[in-house]
């Protein structure tokens, strides 16, 4: 048999490697890494491996479905956009466009994301448009803008590989979650740089650490701040980079006067004397990098740890140069791009603000219609706004919020009181079971487009397979529902989609698909020729000045009492993806975990008459689950973990939705639980 390979990417986390598809006649047969890319260098995780084969899965939705007498049944294409166009229409003209939510996707391309904010602005009338951004990094999106003035990785993979004389490793569990960057990681500490690692379970990475800490859950901000009470007490800060490129410098002073190496100690549990010698190796071994991911940004005060991380970074000069810089590690494929596209409820393409009355014009004349003024609702208030009566109407765009959101019993209650739900996605979900129309889409071996990884990178996809069935890629879907409800939207392809966006998008405006070849390019790319940006904020922040913020440690919103001992942090696990749409119909991964379970520290389980392997319920104030317990001392005392893919237990039905006020993010990574014998 004759094979052929299409270049494309992989699709599920945010590093972004390159992939090269098998493809024998119209069938997907295998994935092999592309060793010419230069993300992976021809390296693949358990996920790029196996990234073909949820493809052609049985699972797929081939046909658009209308609810009927109770029943998801198949009909017509045209029925379907006839029915989800006119009660959209209906809904909005009786309750007004804000009635009406989009929820966009990190799994679909810019182009689709593109065209899906533009619907929920110029046809549907609304900025209630939102994506799973707001429950990973929205943090990091609000505290690095305030901070710096991009809400994005400073530097590049390569560069960290390469440069860095000491690489920070905070909340983020990379070997799992973000394997090929781990990787550049091991090959920096091979190279002779240091390995430093704070993270509240004991991960891979710190057996290979010259120094690894378990802080608290929610003590990182105590962390930070009392390793940079330890810096300027023994003035290792760089003064020239404070006082020629920031301000704000003072009242981060101020606010750690009063905070000693001691209460960093008592909050963290971390000993004095390794806080100090944390503090001591990052802040002379320069170039620094920091890399971070959820642990970091997934609390009540996100944004306040976000901005410690900066704080951190700023204090020693480590922004601006190779080897250095913050480096928040994207989960999904595409959430810096879905990002980029503004498919949030605050800013259009390019973190243009809605609120800008130039920023407006510019895409009204652009897109030949009038856009809404107000910031709309993230996700994470739709919710208890359908609930309030305040929303009647959702149209979900490759999201899964009925497993992926906190508190989830909340958010199925709230889906099944909408009065009219379209769900667009590849396969059916814990969320497409409460829809009146279910849209099926193609998935990304099936179309064209552009993906950005968490390096800023953006590369073309190619279509390797044709889509099952009558699926069809989401922006020929978005396409028709716009025509049904009075947009002339005829566009040739993506490519074409993606030429309006960069016209529109500064930090794009040099790329084209002819452009990106093979190998894409780094934003900002500002004009044709532009080579494209490794590190940012060379010359000077995109602010200006960087942004000095005090240091606020606050304990998460709940902690153990007597009813609730322990603490329950949530997150993923090597082998699944985000809410296993994908993954869990994948034979190969979901062979590996094929299902849910919860770590605790083995003094914990003999305190309970607990024993490895047996069936607990896990409890909190907002329901139970129960799940199968692993017995390991990778979790520190008083601390449970749970990985949050699995619905045969959901760890989201336990999570705390209290939220960030500025990034409106919940807090996943602290709550408190009860651990029972079944």
């Amino acid at each position: 048999m004759q094979y052929r390979l299409v270049p494309s990417l992989c699709p599920y986390c945010g590093t972004g490697c390159g992939v090269l598809y098998q493809v024998a006649g119209d069938r997907l047969t295998a994935t092999l890494p592309n060793r010419d890319y230069p993300v992976n260098q021809g390296g693949l995780c358990i996920k790029g491996w196996n990234c073909h084969e949820h493809v052609a899965s049985e699972k797929r939705l081939t046909r658009p479905l209308l609810r009927q007498d109770g029943e998801l049944v198949p009909c017509s294409w045209d029925r379907a956009v006839q029915v989800a166009a006119g009660r959209l229409a209906e809904i909005a003209a009786a309750h007004g466009p804000d009635a009406v939510g989009f929820l966009a996707s990190a799994r679909v391309g810019n182009e689709e994301n593109y065209l899906g904010q533009k619907f929920a602005r110029c046809v549907l009338g609304t900025n209630n448009v939102d994506h799973c951004a707001r429950l990973c990094h929205s943090s990091t999106v609000a505290g690095l803008a305030a901070a710096l003035g991009s809400g994005a990785m400073t530097n590049s993979l390569e560069d960290l590989e390469q440069e860095a004389a000491c690489i920070f490793v905070i909340g983020s569990n990379t070997t799992e979650c973000h394997p090929l960057v781990a990787r550049r990681i091991m090959r920096a500490k091979a190279r002779g740089a240091l390995l430093l690692v704070a993270d509240p379970r004991r991960i891979q990475l710190a057996g290979l650490a010259d120094l690894a800490v378990q802080q608290r859950p929610g003590s990182d901000i105590a962390l930070l701040g009392g390793m940079m009470r330890v810096i300027l007490d023994k003035g290792w800060q760089d003064e020239a980079s404070i006082a020629e490129r920031t301000e704000g410098f003072e009242e981060l002073r101020a606010s750690l006067e009063g905070f000693t190496l001691e209460q960093a100690a008592a909050r963290t549990g971390v000993p004095a004397e390794q806080i100090a010698e944390l503090a001591e190796l990052y802040a002379r071994n320069a170039p620094a990098a920091i890399c971070y991911a959820m642990g970091i940004t997934q609390h009540a005060n996100g944004v306040d740890h976000v901005q410690a991380c900066s704080d951190l970074a700023l204090l020693t000069g480590n922004i601006g140069r190779p080897g250095g810089g913050v480096n928040p590690l994207r989960g999904q494929n595409n959430v810096q791009g879905a990002c980029d596209m503004g498919a949030l409820p605050d800013v259009l393409p390019g973190y243009q603000k809605v609120a800008d009355p130039a920023a407006r014009e510019k895409f009204a004349a652009a897109w030949g219609c009038p856009l809404p003024e107000r910031p709309g609702l993230a996700v994470t208030e739709m919710f208890p706004a359908i609930l309030e009566g305040r929303i009647k109407a959702l149209y979900i765009m490759g999201e899964n919020p009925a497993l992926s959101d906190p508190d989830i019993g909340h958010v199925q209650e709230a889906l099944s009181r909408l009065e009219f739900l379209v769900v667009q996605d590849i396969f059916p979900t814990a969320t497409s079971r409460f829809a009146t129309v279910v849209l099926p889409a193609a998935a990304a071996p099936e179309k064209d487009g552009t993906f950005t990884s968490t390096e800023r990178r953006c590369s073309r996809f190619r279509r390797a397979v044709p889509p099952p069935g009558e699926a069809l890629p989401d922006w020929e879907i978005l396409c028709r529902m716009a025509r049904a409800m009075g947009r002339d939207w005829s566009y040739p392809g993506p490519a074409e989609i993606f030429a309006e966006m960069a016209a529109l998008t500064p930090s794009y405006a040099g790329m084209s698909y002819a452009r990106l070849g093979l190998a894409g390019l780094q934003w900002p790319c500002p004009a044709a020729g532009h080579p494209g940006t490794p590190v940012l904020h060379v010359e000077r922040f995109t602010r200006g000045r960087a942004r000095f913020f005090p240091v606020r440690h606050r304990d998460p919103a709940e902690t153990p009492d007597r009813d609730y001992p322990f603490i329950l942090s949530t997150g993923r696990m090597y082998a699944h993806y985000h809410t296993a749409t994908m993954s869990g119909n994948a034979p190969h991964l979901n062979a590996e975990a094929p299902e849910g379970y919860a770590e605790m520290n083995p003094a914990d389980a003999r305190s309970l008459g607990l024993a490895p392997g047996e069936r607990v319920r896990l409890t909190t104030r907002r329901g139970s689950i129960e799940t199968r317990l692993r017995v390991t001392d990778a979790v520190q005392p008083g601390l449970v973990f749970a990985p949050f893919h699995f619905a045969d237990g959901p760890a989201n039905r336990l999570t705390n939705p209290v939220l960030d006020p500025v990034a409106k993010i919940p807090e996943f990574k602290a709550c408190a639980v009860r651990v029972e014998k079944l």
